[in-house]
């Protein structure tokens, strides 16, 4: 009796280390009222994410407005120092072809300031000459003039002609030292004008070269804007994206928590009525394939009982093709995975042994109609990488 007894003992003790040491899956079991109640809790973190997104939103708007204002400020500066170039160019150009003109009439005054010069040393020559001649000359000088005249008038008229040839080359003379004078003037004033124009040249490249300055400085401003104005947008869009995610997982917990509501109140059929079609179980293998196929056993035959717990279920439809096939359930189903999965039947043996075990009756987690990856906030069963609630 005794060694019955330590028998006895002796493999409760095994059994139980056993179980001690046995790797385990991370499973624990909620009541439906706690999972809609934690489903409850996350909907309203999902709530106030909501309202942390739309006060990012809405100063991401305002950045990206006052962006825009200082990209278009910036833009309109380039505008006008663009166009004040190109009024700076056009004054440049302006000035050198009067800078050149200027050089021209100085040349042309040049040449006619030397023959200015040329006919008053000519006319001097010629008066120098003259005079010469008629008071060195033996002969023929003018007192031998006079006193060859046969008569007072011819006298007279000698010597008005010699006033006249005097004063003849002292007119001339006058004048072409007068044109002479004039010409020096007028080139000593295009010589002014040159230079006032060369000063104005050099203040018109020294503003173009600012102005070029200026153009180049704004325009890395607006390749600056430019760039903040583009992050701003993406981040807007992620911002908007998030938004939008965040919507949607708002309406799909609301929906999944209503559903469960109703799951849970409503009549459910036994196992035994529920009539399979030829097709189930190659339909329901390939789904979990493609929901679980990388997952442990029990998360693979967890799928499959979510999907046959909707088929007992009056809120869910009452087929394995309409359930999986039910609009916006299954991932694989809108993404083609499954439809692929099919077309090659990619199920493996593991994954048909647990459809039949799902569509046998056996659930790991309870009445759950819903799975997804595990994210904080939801408490249900998790195995494996999924939670099953």
């Amino acid at each position: 009796m005794k060694k019955r007894g330590l028998r006895v003992l002796t493999l409760f003790l095994a059994i139980l280390l056993c179980f001690t040491f046995m790797p385990s899956t991370r499973v624990w079991a909620q009541t439906e009222e706690e999972r809609l109640e934690e489903a409850q809790k996350k909907l309203k973190e999902l709530e106030e994410e909501k309202k942390k997104i739309e006060e990012q939103k809405k100063n991401a708007k305002n950045e990206l407005a006052d962006l825009n204002y200082q990209k278009t400020s910036v833009k309109e500066q380039l505008d006008e120092l663009t166009l004040a170039l190109e009024c700076a160019a056009a004054e440049l150009d302006k000035l050198e072809k009067a800078i050149m003109a200027k050089e021209e009439e100085l040349v042309e005054t040049g040449q006619e300031l030397e023959l200015a010069r040329q006919k008053e040393d000519a006319q001097y020559a010629q008066m120098k000459e003259r005079m010469q001649y008629l008071y060195e000359n033996e002969g023929n000088s003018y007192l031998d003039m006079l006193l060859e005249v046969n008569n007072f008038g011819e006298f007279l008229n000698l010597t008005e002609y010699m006033n006249m040839l005097a004063k003849y080359d002292n007119r001339m003379l006058d004048e072409y030292q007068a044109s002479r004078k004039a010409t020096e003037e007028a080139e000593l004033a295009l010589e002014a004008e040159k230079t006032e124009l060369e000063v104005l040249k050099q203040e018109t490249v020294n503003e173009k070269t600012r102005i070029d300055g200026l153009i180049e400085e704004t325009a890395q401003k607006l390749e600056y804007y430019s760039n903040q104005v583009s992050d701003a947008k993406k981040e807007l869009a992620d911002i908007e994206k998030e938004a939008k995610d965040n919507q949607a997982d708002i309406e799909q917990i609301k929906r999944e928590i209503e559903l469960s509501k109703r799951s849970r109140n409503s009549k459910k059929r036994d196992v035994s009525e529920i009539v399979y079609d030829e097709n189930d179980r190659y339909l329901l293998a390939n789904l979990i394939y493609c929901e679980a196929g990388g997952e442990p056993y029990e998360g693979q035959v967890a799928v499959g009982a979510v999907v046959i717990n909707r088929v007992r279920s009056s809120v869910f439809p009452d087929t394995v093709y309409s359930v999986i096939y039910q609009k916006k359930q299954f991932a694989p189903v809108a993404d083609g995975h499954l439809a692929l999965a099919l077309a090659q039947n990619r199920a493996t043996e593991s994954c048909y042994r647990a459809a039949d075990e799902a569509m046998a009756g056996y659930s790991n987690v309870g009445d759950c109609v819903f799975f997804r990856t595990v994210i904080p906030g939801i408490e249900g069963i998790i195995i494996g990488n999924h939670i099953f609630y």
